[in-house]
């Protein structure tokens, strides 16, 4: 039998980056991150979790 199985990590990671008060200071963070200059890893796992599904049942979300 096959299943599907979905699972899902939260990673979290604080930094301190330099930014231009004169700017939109979200849209600098955002850009931070898109450029990969801060890169999660297995390190910054908060939480790990897993849902099963099949034909007739899709059980609750399960933290691994």
């Amino acid at each position: 039998m096959k299943i599907k199985v979905t699972y899902e990590e939260t990673l979290t990671r604080e930094v301190e980056i330099d930014v231009d008060p004169t700017k939109d200071i979200e849209q600098q963070a955002r850009e931070y991150y898109k450029a990969e200059r801060v890169v999660l890893n297995h390190n910054d796992l908060q939480v790990a979790l897993f849902l099963t599904e099949r034909d007739d049942i899709i059980n609750d979300w399960e933290t691994i």
